[in-house]
């Protein structure tokens, strides 16, 4: 009898260890997100018509092996609708917004193929990565990117 004893208390204290490291690990993993946000890219819609707006692109080998901040995926592809946004609303609700694969705030890099797609009824507009850093400032630290899509700027890359 003591040995079906001393048997379910050590099988108690490993189950018990598992199960606090667990909640230990899940805990850290969670402070972790709230500490680093994903890298976010709005693409705000101020023109009157209303855009499909879609990024993609996939970090090659050779890409991902100079990065500080390795991506979590290879594909950064993703489609949203950017409806016509008012200055009254938060961006969020009147705008696209895509989550880049990366965590923290250092220096990632877009794909070598990166592309943002703009497509609508008078418009439809490729901007490929060095267009795209014009456009965002080449701060590529940041957490989080916005572009005013406007008539002019639909015009602009819609003639290159």
């Amino acid at each position: 009898m003591t040995r079906f004893v001393t048997r379910l208390m050590i099988v108690y204290t490993l189950v018990t260890i598992v199960l606090v490291s667990g909640i230990v690990f899940y805990e850290k993993h969670q402070q972790s997100e709230r500490r680093h946000p994903r890298k976010s890219l709005y693409v705000v819609n101020l023109t009157a018509d209303t855009l499909s707006v879609y990024i993609t692109g996939n970090y090659t080998k050779a890409e991902k092996r100079t990065m500080t901040d390795k991506p979590d995926e290879d594909d950064i592809s993703a489609r949203s609708t950017a409806t016509p946004y008012s200055w009254h609303d938060h961006i969020e609700n009147r705008a696209s917004s895509f989550r880049i694969p990366h965590k923290s705030g250092q220096d990632i890099g877009f794909p070598e193929n990166f592309e943002l797609h703009i497509d609508g009824t008078k418009h439809d507009v490729v901007i490929g990565r060095k267009q795209f850093y014009d456009l965002i400032g080449n701060d590529l630290q940041r957490n989080s990117w916005i572009i005013y899509i406007t008539p002019e700027l639909l015009t602009l890359f819609n003639n290159n």
